[in-house]
């Protein structure tokens, strides 16, 4: 019912496309013999991206192309070992092996496993990032703990951001890099090891998961994420549920390799068991043999190559379910003040906010300073030529830029790389003072992809002559 709602040609204007190439676009789905659907961040970073990743995964289903060669949903996700992540329960929204944080059993299952009592496992989600700063800026928060990211570039509203970090009682950074921006707020910095400097494992969006050796020490005094995890739970008195890395690998252990590290992946790997995502069966050893795809429910299981082959899912029924869902946008609003709609996003040679990839300089040869992409009737319209530089004014903020004209925007968008903070830089070129904090209600991803913002030629205020002694 929810698909008849509307017309092909309602929904071609909602689009922006034209009706006929829907229905080309459909016919080509319905005869194909398999059928993949790949996206990235543009889903993902919406206040209504869930809907948008059910809208995909729906058409798989309902083409049966799933389970099969050629066939089903695969999102792209922006960084390596996203996958990895969200396993071990690494969001505040989920515990560990994918157990819902409302479920008694699942909360049960994890306290037993720790040993610890179940009323110690909370029964609601904590603070997303988004959420995090807004309560560090109201005072609800009292401090912060930042691993291995920036959010003074990285997330929303980059004001809101630098203002909850200056009213914070306590901040707590680690990280590999000196470049980052959030450094200037820090009380604490943690020097962390990068990825050659420490042990572990990464899995890829295809569920293969990867044995990572260490290969280089780590310099001064920076040490992996684990063990300061597990030095920080030493000296806080609960040493006895985190007995990692108390001492040196012995000589005669492969090199490379710390009972810590494969001690904490044996922990993971027995929680999983009995789960949809089962690596119990999985340990280093196999693993630095070869990769292998979970599920892995036992030691001579050689891993999973596709999920759904036999037609079966990880429901009650055994059949897959369809969710239908809105087309309506709840993102910020264009107005004839704000007519213009920003999205923001990476550039081909680099990384997130540039903390590593901005010391190369070979990767600044491609695009070597931060700039907004205009399509030229939006730049006719605004008497916008190629390099000038302009302001970009949203409702949080504003942003000042060279243009680049471009016929890779459609009219009525502009686009900005995310990747440049304040540091070198000045603070008009974050592409983060104007994105908006809106997020999705259940995924909690930030709106980065639709803010309403104007756009107009950069013209400085004339200099101000004074004549002494006239």
């Amino acid at each position: 019912e929810k698909v008849f709602e509307r017309t092909v040609d309602e929904a071609a204007a909602i689009c922006g496309v034209r009706s006929e190439h829907i229905e080309l676009a459909a016919g080509w789905i319905g005869e194909a013999r398999s059928f993949l659907t790949l996206w990235a961040m543009g889903l993902n970073q919406s206040s209504i991206g869930v809907n948008k990743n059910l809208a995909l995964i729906n058409l798989n289903l309902i083409t049966g192309n799933i389970g099969r060669p050629g066939s089903g949903p695969f999102s792209l996700t922006g960084q390596p070992n996203a996958m990895g992540g969200r396993e071990v329960g690494g969001l505040a929204t989920m515990l560990a092996a994918h157990r819902d944080l409302s479920r008694p059993d699942h909360r049960a299952e994890v306290a037993a496993h720790w040993g610890v009592p179940a009323e110690h496992i909370p029964s609601k989600p904590g603070l997303t990032a988004v959420e995090m700063f807004e309560a560090l800026r109201s005072d609800k928060l009292k401090a912060i703990w930042i691993v291995c990211t920036n959010p003074s570039v990285s997330l929303p509203n980059a004001t809101m951001v630098d203002e909850a970090l200056e009213r914070a009682r306590f901040v707590v950074v680690q990280d590999i890099s000196s470049k980052s921006d959030t450094l200037q707020y820090a009380d604490l910095i943690l020097p962390a090891a990068g990825w050659l400097e420490k042990e572990g494992t990464m899995t890829n969006s295809d569920r293969r998961i990867s044995y990572l050796p260490r290969l280089l020490d780590p310099p001064g005094e920076a040490l992996p994420d684990a063990e300061i995890f597990a030095r920080f739970a030493e000296a806080m008195g609960y040493g006895d549920h985190f007995p990692y890395f108390r001492s040196e690998p012995s000589p005669s252990s492969e090199a490379g390799t710390s009972a810590g590290a494969a001690d904490i992946y044996d922990e993971h790997a027995a929680l999983t068991r009995g789960t949809n995502l089962d690596i119990s069966g999985l340990d280093y050893d196999r693993l630095k043999q070869t990769t292998m795809q979970w599920p892995v429910p036992d030691r001579n299981h050689p891993g999973t190559k596709r999920l759904f082959a036999d037609g079966r899912f990880y429901t009650d029924s055994g059949r897959a379910k369809i969710f239908p869902c809105d087309d309506g946008n709840t993102s910020e609003a264009t107005d004839p003040d704000y007519p213009l709609i920003l999205t923001t996003g990476r550039i081909r040679d680099q990384w997130h906010t540039m903390t590593r990839t901005g010391k190369v300089r070979r990767l600044s040869q491609h695009i070597g300073r931060p700039m907004i992409e205009i399509n030229e009737v939006d730049a006719m319209r605004s008497d916008i030529r190629e390099n000038d530089l302009v302001q970009i004014d949203g409702r949080r903020g504003s942003l000042r830029l060279r243009a680049k004209i471009s016929d890779s925007v459609p009219p009525g968008v502009l686009f900005a790389p995310m990747h440049w903070g304040k540091i070198g830089r000045s603070e008009k070129a974050r592409a983060n003072n104007v994105t908006n904090p809106l997020f999705d209600p259940s995924s909690k991803e930030p709106d980065f992809k639709f803010t309403a913002v104007n756009i107009r030629k950069h013209r400085p205020n004339p200099r101000r002559i004074v004549i002494v002694g006239a």
